[in-house]
């Protein structure tokens, strides 16, 4: 709608003006009205219900004057009750009959509305079902098409929470050949018709993540354990995020070799003697892996409380041993060859018999001479453990119940250099990518960390430790990944566990 305020005394300066204005408006409908400034104020209330009766687009209004200042062409428009419209950007609604929330301009320059690129279209709602591979979708044009107009080129703007995924280049041909991205719509070209059918594919998960990510990449050896968890617990990793689960897990879990390569490395500061005293006591030792319930409750460290009761440790194990990443029995003991037997209760004879001499073997007892249960970790859960992957399945129970896919363990190559992340995976529109630590002190190496997740692609860096993480290291996290124009997602004991 076009308003023209003439002065006190209308000149011809002002009708040619109304005349310009009304030629210049960006739409055909409304109306357009030449009012003397002292005739707005009376009729302030009509005009504003022909403004919302009008309004078809934003600006909704035009109020203009060449002799009027726009200062009290403003308080003329405070009056009217329309509030003035943001931003330079017009839009209007040639068809449907959507309620718009009128705007206006004062002065504004309609030429605005004719430079760059326009853009007429309507809307429509198809409730179907997308099936993987692929489903054809087929609904009526919500543009009137006249016969003369059929096979314009047109553009098709799909929305769905399906295509709330990565806005990449290659993500959108996952979904059509012919597809890109067009802010958050799924764009088609393809011209004017009354009736469209649409093959439209629907990709995996793992799909989308190898399109969305910057470069080539491969999954970890070192994780495939991990891989495997998730897999087959997706959705139920609750469990993970339980400080006396990981507890027991770590009460179970044998020695970590590398942690006592570690401790060797040092011995060539002892003399000869000490040094070959130490290694062959650590020959002689072998680290048992069949434990008692009150052994494990014994050995708990944190992030278990103190305290833990023989009952929360019980069903701890309980949990574990229904995933089959912890194994339980009876300890047959051979009588002359002193292995060490897990015989599952399913398996455990009255009369067992060592499987390594075949000498008869006899069930270890508990304190009141009863045969005692025992519990092994799996080599899964043992080899995930051991490779810190504990920290990774609760970070990845957090991520997954906000809807996010996820990889555990990605390398990659560029330039020459091998580096990768714990985790990688896409979350609707964001990818992320980072580093799980036991301890938080194992985030130290910033820079790199934050580096590897930008060459990912990343838009999240993910910076998660089962302690704490102080406010040093995230302001350092937060310094970094502003370099290299990342967010950041902080997931410290605080957010894992329960």
């Amino acid at each position: 709608m076009l308003v023209y305020v003439t002065g006190a005394e209308p000149s011809f300066t002002d009708l040619l003006w109304f005349w310009n204005a009304r030629a210049m408006r960006p739409g055909e409908e409304g109306v357009d009205l030449l009012l003397g400034v002292e005739h707005v104020l009376p009729n302030a209330d009509v005009l504003k219900e022909l403004v919302h009766r009008t309004a078809r687009g934003t600006p909704s209004l035009s109020l203009v004057s060449m002799s009027v200042p726009a200062d009290e062409l403003r308080g003329l428009l405070s009056v009217i009750g329309i509030p003035e419209h943001e931003g330079t950007k017009w839009t209007e609604q040639r068809f449907g009959k959507a309620p718009v929330e009128p705007t206006a301009v004062v002065n504004g320059d309609p030429r605005g509305g004719w430079f760059g690129e326009r853009e007429v279209g309507a809307v429509t709602d198809v409730t179907t079902a997308l099936y993987r591979p692929g489903t054809t979708v087929a609904f009526e044009s919500p543009l009137p098409v006249a016969p003369r107009f059929v096979g314009q080129r047109t553009d098709l703007r799909l929305r769905s929470q399906l295509f709330d995924v990565p806005r990449r280049p290659a993500v959108a041909p996952l979904f059509h050949q012919n597809a890109n991205w067009v802010g958050g719509a799924l764009r088609l070209r393809s011209a004017l018709l009354p009736r469209y059918e649409l093959n439209l594919r629907l990709p995996g998960p793992d799909q989308i993540l190898d399109a969305a990510v910057a470069l080539p990449y491969r999954a970890s050896d070192k994780a495939r354990q991990l891989r495997a968890v998730l897999a087959r617990e997706g959705g139920s990793l609750d469990l993970y995020r339980d400080p006396v689960v990981l507890s027991v897990i770590e009460a179970l879990s044998p020695i970590d070799s590398r942690d006592l390569k570690r401790s060797l490395a040092q011995l060539g500061k002892l003399d000869e003697p000490d040094r070959e005293l130490i290694l062959a006591a650590v020959a002689s030792v072998k680290e048992p892996d069949l434990r008692a319930l009150d052994e494990v409750r014994t050995l708990l460290k944190p992030p278990a409380p103190t305290g833990v009761t023989a009952k929360r440790v019980a069903e701890a194990l309980g949990e574990l041993v229904d995933r089959a990443h912890v194994h339980r029995g009876l300890r047959a003991d051979c009588t002359l060859c002193d292995t060490r037997e897990l015989r599952q209760l399913t398996e455990a004879a009255a009369a067992p018999t060592c499987r390594a001499c075949r000498a008869p073997a006899a069930y270890a007892a508990g304190a009141r001479g009863e045969p005692a249960m025992y519990y092994r970790l799996s080599p899964v859960m043992r080899l995930i453990s051991a490779n810190g992957g504990l920290p990774v399945l609760a970070a990845a129970a957090v991520l997954q119940a906000e809807g996010v896919h996820l990889l555990a363990g990605a390398e990659a190559t560029s330039d020459g250099e091998d580096f990768e992340v714990d985790l990688l995976g896409w979350g609707r529109t964001k990818v992320l990518a980072g580093e799980v630590k036991r301890r938080a002190a194992r985030l130290a190496d910033v820079e790199n960390d934050v580096r590897n997740s930008a060459r990912f692609g990343a838009d999240v860096h993910i910076a998660a430790a089962l302690g704490i993480i102080d406010d040093d290291l995230r302001a350092q996290l937060s310094t970094a990944c502003a370099a290299e124009g990342l967010e950041l997602r902080v997931l410290d004991a605080s957010q894992l566990l329960v």
